[in-house]
């Protein structure tokens, strides 16, 4: 198989050093090359092959001179013998191959042999390559995240950097061979200057396309942006599991069905790194059991800014009678969505009262923990209507047309516009009257009653909320100006058609079931909160917040040694946040939680104009301002700026700048919502933005097409 790779590889027009195929001794004939020196490698019949790769067993032989080629040979051909042979004579053939005095060798593996299918891996070092294959020498490994198309790298000692030039052209090469192979490849080259030389390409026999697990962060970035810790990831995952497991109870009513999905509905979210992603596998599983599920998948993915097109799921069999009960139900509940969505609005308002008063009489780690699992339970069990509520918005702005970036602003009372308003009041107030008047402080604290929930960051549990740290909202009030203060139009919606109207509807039933969702982790925050205080007090922990650090299934259990844990995690995740979170992972048939993915984060792309999806029309010049750590202390002030996504509590950092560019998102993301209401132009999509992206750089974006023009000085 290896001679035939190399044959294919060089009538494809690869730089691969000229050779010959022998079968004997016999056959030996250099004419071919006026090289002195020569590599003789094995080509077994059965290497490389999917059952038995035999790789490394038989001999290779490099820097040959022509009167020791027929010795060489004939000891490759013995190696095959004392490696117990299937095949013989027959087809066992051997190359002979012109020898390049290769400056720089190394492998190229299409797919991380530990199971990461979308990761190109790359090593290189000084010399030949077999030094490389033995790990004889100082190395640099590459990780090239395909989907992201960024890489870091991992350097030893004086190890070779690939220039730009070779490294892009390598993984164009790669590309390429994995498609005219249709298989995940091995790759051995050489580089002598700037020439590739490629020399071998076998497929990776440890690893397939089949049992592909799919992570993508689309969407979920916004609310778990970067490393999230143990504790937010455990009721995440507990969440998203019993949600999903009162949706489907909602529209199916066979046990069966139920109890063959329980597997899916646990691992709708995995965290890899300590960040969080869609099982999106999971997903389409769940999305192909609905009606005309074609489209509504090509829709979902639209709306939640998934990019690629690719589906893998697990089929759930059903007959047709479940079909038929499935389909009937779940149009139902589309029905009466929005009817819904108002009894669960009023339910949260007038429960989360009564959530608030058994979380304030209970005082023992047993009681508060017995309010925890009561509460959410209570209203986890309600929640999934808002499931419903998200197709409902997202099938119906698909149906709004191709203008809907215009018709879909401009939202009465829109939730998610309420903190600004407030904001923009206490601002005046604070100017007015001053920081220490009663007025001043009445608005100050009716806000964190209503809405200290929201900020940067708001569903992860170890953030500082404006509840929990009020100063953390005087700060910022001080910061602002009181001429930025603007008015929000408090007109009638404007009829935009029916499809618009059903859209703004669900949109708006959406905000509001966010806010109250902020809230109720809100709740979950302060209860882990007094929590942490009471283990701080008991002795078990160091400080109230390290409880963090623990999963929910550790805080009430006394055989964990919470200390020496929680030190083992905070070590383990300031190495995460020292690694780049890539937005896609394809594992193969398990995922890996964890992945070594030390250095700086390089994009091989540069572009003048980049392009995107515009999601809220306008056309605006300015400053690029890249944020990858968002925080309320910074001044967006007639910036543009560029982030990865944005959450909720961004509403604080655009209300000040002059249009957006995200990596992620979509039409009904947070950026597009707040930034049409903002009257904000904003861009989303665009790939590797805050890696191409400098700050200060002067841009032109496009809210409408989503072009993105570099304007230098």
């Amino acid at each position: 198989m290896k001679a035939e790779n190399l044959e294919k590889l060089s009538k494809e027009g690869f730089n691969v050093p000229r050779f010959i195929v022998i079968e004997s001794e016999k056959d030996i004939d250099l004419s071919f090359s006026n090289a002195e020196l020569f590599a003789v490698r094995s080509s077994y019949c059965m290497e490389d092959s999917k059952n038995k790769s035999y790789a490394g067993q038989f001999e290779t032989f490099l820097n040959v001179s022509r009167e020791n080629i027929f010795d060489a040979v004939h000891k490759v051909r013995e190696s095959y013998k004392i490696n117990n042979s299937e095949c013989g004579n027959k087809d066992s053939k051997i190359i002979i191959q012109e020898m390049i005095q290769s400056e720089l060798s190394g492998i190229l593996f299409t797919a991380n042999p530990i199971g990461v299918m979308n990761e190109f891996v790359i090593v290189v070092g000084k010399g030949l390559g077999n030094h490389v294959v033995e790990n004889k020498i100082n190395t640099t490994t590459y990780h090239y995240n395909v989907d992201d198309r960024l890489y870091c790298y991992i350097r030893d000692e004086d190890s070779p950097l690939l220039k730009d030039e070779i490294l892009k052209e390598l993984i164009e090469k790669g590309k390429l061979i994995e498609s005219i192979f249709a298989d995940k490849m091995d790759i051995e080259f050489g580089i002598v200057g700037d020439t590739i030389y490629m020399l071998q390409a076998r497929p990776i026999t440890t690893i397939s396309k089949n049992k592909l697990i799919i992570l993508d962060n689309s969407n979920i970035v916004e609310s778990y942006p970067g490393v999230s810790l143990p504790l937010t990831q455990s009721f995440v995952k507990e969440i998203y599991y019993s949600i999903f497991k009162s949706c489907v109870a909602r529209i199916c009513s066979n046990d069966k069905i139920r109890e063959d999905l329980d597997g899916i509905l646990k691992d709708m979210v995995e965290v890899v790194n300590g960040r969080i992603y869609y099982r999106i596998n999971n997903w389409y599983s769940l999305l192909k059991l609905l009606p005309f599920n074609r489209k509504l998948i090509k829709v979902w993915r639209q709306m939640l800014g998934v990019q690629s097109s690719f589906i893998v799921y697990d089929k759930v069999e059903m007959g047709l009678t479940d079909k038929v009960n499935i389909y009937h139900s779940f149009l139902k509940s589309l029905w009466f969505s929005q009817k819904d969505m108002k009894i669960l609005n009023e339910f949260f308002n007038t429960e989360m009262i009564t959530a608030e008063f058994n979380l304030q009489s209970s005082n023992t780690i047993p009681e508060l923990l017995g309010v925890y699992q009561k509460e959410i339970d209570r209203f986890i069990s309600k929640w999934d209507i808002t499931l419903i509520n998200d197709l409902y918005t997202f099938i119906f702005t698909a149906l709004s047309g191709k203008n809907n970036k215009k018709t879909l602003a401009e939202i009465k009372n829109l939730e998610s516009l309420r903190p600004v308003k407030w904001i923009n009041k206490l601002v005046d107030d604070f100017y007015t009257y001053g920081e220490d008047s009663e007025k001043f402080n009445t608005n100050l604290n009716n806000f964190i009653l209503l809405y200290g929930d929201r900020c940067l960051g708001e569903l992860k549990l170890e953030t500082k909320t404006y509840q929990t740290n009020p100063e953390l909202l005087l700060s910022y009030i001080k910061k602002q100006k009181i001429e930025e203060n603007k008015e929000f139009s408090e007109e009638e919606n404007k009829k935009q058609g029916f499809f618009a109207e059903k859209a703004k509807q669900g949109i708006y039933n959406r905000e509001i079931s966010r806010m109250n969702r902020s809230r109720l982790f809100g709740f979950a925050r302060k209860l882990f909160l007094k929590t942490g205080s009471i283990l701080y007090a008991q002795g078990h922990i160091d400080h109230p917040r390290d409880v963090f650090y623990l999963y929910n299934d550790e805080i009430g259990d006394e055989s964990v040694d919470k200390r020496k844990r929680i030190k083992e995690r905070k070590k383990e995740y300031e190495r995460y946040e020292q690694m780049p979170g890539f937005h896609r992972l394809v594992f193969h048939e398990k995922v890996i939680t964890k992945l070594d993915y030390l250095g700086v984060v390089h994009s091989v792309i540069s572009e003048n104009q980049l392009q995107g999806e515009g999601i809220s029309d306008g056309i605006i010049e300015g400053e690029i301002l890249v944020i990858h750590s968002p925080g309320v202390e910074i001044d967006t002030t007639d910036k543009i700026i560029v982030t990865r996504a944005t959450d909720p509590g961004w509403v604080y950092l655009i209300r000040n700048c002059k249009g957006i560019i995200a990596e992620q998102g979509s039409l009904l993301s947070h950026t597009a919502i707040i930034s049409r209401e903002l009257k904000k132009p904003a861009v989303v999509g665009v790939k590797n933005a805050t890696a191409l992206l400098k700050n200060g750089e002067k841009v032109r974006i496009n809210g409408l097409d989503g072009t993105i023009d570099l304007l230098g000085d």
